[in-house]
């Protein structure tokens, strides 16, 4: 019977204390809510996990990144995979053969301890490539200029200090390195348009200023940019930026640290 192989230990970067501290924590942190999300799999039942990020669409767009990282011919990849919620992204980049190291962090406990180990064994991901973090993604403690690339999926939004957050990845990628930054919400023109025939419909007055009508979610820390803002933030901190439209109507860039 062929041994199934367990993962690192997870590495803690942060106190019980300092997590509470962190910004949009006490959502993240939730078990009670948690319990009731797809991603709560403690309990063997894969399906409900499958069936959203099929629906979602969420799988789909992450498919997009990989497909940026088979084009890629380097081999011996090192990946940061910031945010990295239960696993399932670290899974997957831990089966792409010119993968070398997956480097998962994560600031939410349950999910980087518990439900991330059931995770990786839902989507056969290789243990021996995957190494976990408790910690912030503003204060990491790897070493500078480590990463080839570094992923973002569904969470560069979440983030309360963007501009820290990409000095961050400029200090630990690699010159010429990438960071991925997918699923971010894609505010078009059609999108800025029903927001303000609802909100007439809804609250009975005129908002037309962009971030009267997509206000920051405190709870979840999701925060709404315009294509603008994106590219001006990404510039500012030294990257270059390329853009996908992804089928799904959320924004795929692609950031060159210069």
């Amino acid at each position: 019977m062929t041994e199934v192989k367990k993962l690192k230990e997870v590495t803690n970067w942060l106190s019980r204390g300092q997590i509470d501290q962190m910004y949009s924590s006490e959502y993240w942190n939730n078990i009670t809510d948690e319990k009731n999300k797809p991603w709560w799999i403690l309990d063997g039942n894969y399906k409900k996990l499958w069936a959203y990020l099929e629906n979602s669409g969420t799988l789909q767009e992450f498919n997009e990144g990989i497909n940026e990282i088979n084009s890629i011919k380097s081999k011996n990849i090192n990946i940061a995979d910031l945010a990295a919620g239960t696993g399932w992204t670290s899974a997957i980049l831990s089966k792409i053969d010119s993968v070398s190291e997956v480097h998962s962090l994560e600031m939410s406990e349950h999910r980087i301890s518990e439900l991330f180990a059931e995770t990786i064994k839902m989507f056969d991901g290789n243990p021996d490539k995957i190494h976990r973090y408790l910690g912030s993604f503003y204060e990491t403690q790897f070493k500078n200029n480590y990463f080839d690339i570094i992923v973002l999926n569904q969470a560069f939004h979440h983030a309360d200090e963007p501009f820290a957050l990409l000095q961050e990845c400029k200090r630990i990628l690699k010159k010429e390195g990438s960071v991925f930054i997918i699923g971010e919400p894609y505010i078009g023109f059609k999108a800025y348009l029903r927001k303000i025939i609802a909100t007439i419909v809804k609250e009975r007055k005129l908002k037309y200023k962009f971030y009267d009508l997509f206000e920051t979610c405190p709870e979840m820390g999701d925060h709404y940019y315009r294509d603008s803002d994106y590219r001006f933030i990404f510039q500012s901190a030294g990257f270059e930026c390329s853009f996908k439209l992804l089928k799904t109507g959320n924004g795929f860039y692609i950031l060159k640290n210069l």
